[in-house]
């Protein structure tokens, strides 16, 4: 970019002593890679992450093929990759009207390991909480379905039962 062609808008810094320019170009498309959550009036927005090969493949794939598909840039690009354990459910066919809409929800699954220890204790765990999941709500959901004590710890939650004898 030549910053001497008035090829983007410039505005004053934070302390209004210098210029700087509005917006910077960039290699990749950020708002892909870190995901956004936005409300305005009458509208909102919640774009998820994605893997960062993929969208730098996608990216690679519309400079060499302007008019490459959605279904060719779906096959680079599986779908939002969350920070988590969690297991995404939703189908791919729903994925892909997201894409192609702009609209939609992406359903994930946590993640449940049992174990059972000494004394006959079990222990189930459940990993993989979106960070917009409060543990809160899930422990209050599986506090009214247990029959012995739950706890919490972390965004873990922990079942222990007495052994059945």
């Amino acid at each position: 970019m030549n910053w001497g062609q008035g090829t983007a808008d410039w505005v004053p810094n934070f302390d209004g002593t210098l210029q700087e320019p509005k917006m910077l170009p960039a290699r990749l498309p950020n708002i892909l890679l870190n995901g956004t959550t936005g409300i305005a009036v009458g509208m909102a927005t919640d774009i998820p992450p994605h893997n960062l090969r993929e969208v730098a493949q996608a990216a690679i794939a519309l400079i060499e093929q302007p008019n490459t598909t959605l279904d060719q840039l779906l096959d680079i690009v599986q779908g939002p990759d969350y920070p988590t354990e969690a297991e995404i459910i939703t189908s791919r066919a729903e994925i892909r009207k997201i894409y192609e809409n702009g609209r939609g929800s992406v359903r994930m699954r946590a993640g449940v390991e049992e174990r059972r220890w000494r004394g006959g204790y079990q222990r189930t765990t459940a990993s993989g909480f979106w960070r917009a999941r409060a543990g809160a709500d899930c422990c209050a959901n599986a506090q009214q379905e247990a029959a012995d004590g739950l706890t919490i710890c972390a965004m873990n939650l922990t079942t222990r039962t007495r052994p059945v004898w």
